[in-house]
This record gives C-alpha cells, sequence and structure tokens, in this order.
C-alpha cells in the first residue's frame, strides 16, 4: 500500500516538475493558457495530478487562475521584477553575511566547481548551460547561509524569474562583466571578505534587474506600437468602408432620385398630353367644318396635332 502511495506522490512530483520546468525555461509563454486537457494529454496522465500542479504553480507565483477563463501563465511586469529581485538581495546578502560562521571545506570545494563550471561554459559560449551554471551558484551561497526558511523562499522566488535570466546576458559585455562579478564573489567568499562579496553580488544582481526590466519594457512597448498599429489599420479600414458606402448610397440616391425625377415628367407630360388631347377633342366636336377657319392659327394647329395620340392617354 506504501508502495502504491508512494507511486502516486511521485507521479504529482513528476507533473509539476515537468510542467514548471517548461514554465522557468520559456516553451510555455507568459500569458499562454494553459490547459488542463491537452496537459494531461501530454504527459499521459489523468487530469488529477495536472490540476493539483496548476494549483501548487499558482502557489508558487507561476500561474495565475482567472475565474471562468482558466489558468494562465504568469506575465511579469517591471516592478514584479523589482520586487523579486529586492527580496533576493536580502537573502543573498543576509546568507553572505553568515558564511564566515557557516563555511566549510565542502563549501570551498562547491565554490569553486561551480566558478569552474561557469568558466568552461563562458568559454564556450554555452548561454544555457551558463545560466543553469549560475543558478547553481546562487543556490550554493544561499544553502551556505544554513536557514532552511531562506532556502524555501529564495527557490520560490528563484523560479519565477528563471525564465528571464537570459535576457539578462544578450549583450556580450554584460555576459563578460558577469563572469568576473561571479569570480570576484567566490574568492571574496573562499577570503572572508563577506562585505566585498555582499557589495559585488549586490552589483551583480542589480544589474541582472535592470537588463530583464529593459526586455519587459521593450516587449511592452513593441506590444503598445503593435496594438496601435492594428488599431490605426482597422480606423483606415473602417473610414474606407465608410467612404465606399458613402459612395454607394450617394450613386444609390442619385439614381433614385433621377428615377423619381423622371417619373415626375413622365406624368407632368402625361397629365398635359392629356389636357391638350381633351382640349383639341373638345373643340373639335364644338365647331363644325364652316367655323373652323376662326382656328387657323398656331395654337390650334399644335393642338390638332396631339389628336393622333389620343388612344394612349385618354
Amino acid at each position: 500500500m506504501f508502495g502504491k502511495e508512494n507511486a502516486v506522490v511521485n507521479i504529482r512530483t513528476q507533473v509539476y516538475n515537468a510542467i514548471k520546468e517548461n514554465i522557468c525555461d520559456g516553451r510555455y509563454e507568459p500569458g499562454q493558457r494553459l490547459n488542463e486537457v491537452e496537459l494531461a494529454r501530454s504527459l499521459s496522465v489523468s487530469r488529477s495530478p495536472v490540476r493539483e500542479a496548476l494549483r501548487r504553480l499558482a502557489a508558487d507565483g507561476l500561474v495565475v487562475e482567472l475565474p471562468n477563463r482558466g489558468v494562465f501563465v504568469r506575465e511579469f511586469t517591471p516592478q514584479d521584477i523589482q520586487e523579486i529581485f529586492d527580496v533576493r538581495v536580502l537573502l543573498e546578502s543576509y546568507c553572505i553575511q553568515r558564511s564566515v560562521q557557516f563555511m566549510t571545506t565542502e563549501h570551498k570545494q562547491e565554490l569553486m566547481r561551480c566558478l569552474d563550471q561557469i568558466t568552461y561554459y563562458h568559454e564556450r559560449q554555452d548561454m544555457k548551460k551558463h545560466i543553469e551554471a549560475d543558478c547553481q551558484l546562487h543556490g550554493l551561497i544561499i544553502r551556505i547561509g544554513g536557514n532552511r526558511l531562506v532556502e524555501d523562499m529564495y527557490q520560490r522566488i528563484s523560479a519565477q524569474v528563471q525564465q528571464f535570466r537570459i535576457y539578462s546576458l544578450e549583450s556580450k559585455r554584460r555576459f563578460r562583466e558577469s563572469l568576473v562579478e561571479h569570480t570576484t564573489v567566490v574568492h571574496c567568499l573562499l577570503t572572508g571578505n563577506v562585505e566585498e562579496a555582499d557589495r559585488v553580488n549586490r552589483r551583480h544582481l542589480e544589474l541582472a534587474r535592470d537588463k530583464i526590466n529593459e526586455y519587459l519594457i521593450s516587449k511592452q512597448t513593441n506590444q503598445r506600437h503593435a496594438a496601435l498599429q492594428i488599431e490605426q489599420n482597422r480606423a483606415k479600414h473602417d473610414c474606407h468602408t465608410r467612404q465606399s458606402q458613402n459612395k454607394q448610397l450617394y450613386h444609390s440616391v442619385r439614381s433614385k432620385n433621377s428615377f423619381q425625377f423622371g417619373i415626375a415628367c413622365a406624368a407632368f407630360l402625361n397629365g398635359l398630353f392629356h389636357f391638350l388631347v381633351r382640349f383639341a377633342t373638345e373643340i373639335e366636336r364644338l365647331y363644325d367644318a364652316h367655323t373652323l377657319d376662326i382656328f387657323q392659327c398656331g395654337a390650334y394647329q399644335i393642338l390638332l396635332c396631339c389628336l393622333p395620340f389620343r388612344r394612349y392617354f385618354l
């Protein structure tokens, strides 16, 4: 029975770690919706461990759950990054100050191994491996502090910025400076110069924070520009559509008015011819052939011309 329970716990932990790793590595992008069914299918598990993993990730601050919408990868703002790095500075400074008391020979050996790895991957320009070694070094500094509560807190906030670490080292200059800073911090810790180690490490974290915020601000600016461009294109399209509709309406009204004017003219002419024909017919009836001479004028001749058209109007 215990074996079965351990297997269940192991599956839940594996699912949690898999989703967390995908978020920290950037495979799940900020703002991306995490569909419970799709995650369960891709991990070949039931929905229960996925649901539990998403709850844990929400508690870790890596995802947010929006009512009636679902679970989304958390989107961080420059203010979020500022606050996270403020806490990192406090925790790492605390552990550096305590390193004199808790430093062991094994810790010193681990520090040198971490620095060797950082140097090795820097020389080969392997950014991913370099960042992994960087994380191990900072995690080791926290462990040297000898406070498990601080370790738990650090792991939580460190995971929140893991996906942005690469942006703090994008420039070659910053990549080189980072190596120098790590080397100085390690050497100061090994010699017990905690004040200098703390100062350099603070500066190192502040520069990383600033680079990440530059990326976030640039991304937000680009998104605003893209949204503005889309809005402008939509407004331009709507304007062209309205102009086209107005032209169609104008031609339609003009055509309708022309048609109505034609009908009015036809009705007027019909009434006029109707009157003239009736008038000419009445004249023809009232006057016989002997008295027609008095009507041998132009007007009467015009009236007589209307007689052949009587059948069309009467």
